[in-house]
């Protein structure tokens, strides 16, 4: 990120790149369609959609919202029980 916009997304990377995560919340306008078109398999076999926003962000503005207060992972079926903890004790 430089100035708010997003340079490019490191999806993954074996070494660090910067203390930023992709928290995988999007809001995209049509010419998003223009770059998933482009993208390539990626070494790890997948269409990546951060490579889309990588050559989106080489030619467009593409403005990075930054979450200040919490993120919480949720990216397998193990992860659901620690977001419903962590959300109910919020609530109390």
């Amino acid at each position: 990120m430089k100035n708010g916009k997003l340079v490019r997304i490191h999806e993954k990377p074996k070494e660090f790149v910067g203390d930023l995560i992709n928290t995988g919340l999007y809001k995209f306008t049509p010419e998003i369609y223009n770059y998933l078109a482009q993208i390539k398999l990626s070494p790890r076999g997948e269409y990546e959609l951060t490579d889309a926003l990588t050559l989106l962000a080489q030619k467009e503005n593409v403005d990075v919202v930054q979450v200040k207060d919490y993120w919480l992972d949720l990216g397998t079926t193990a992860d659901i029980q620690k977001i419903e903890n962590f959300l109910n004790n919020r609530r109390k």
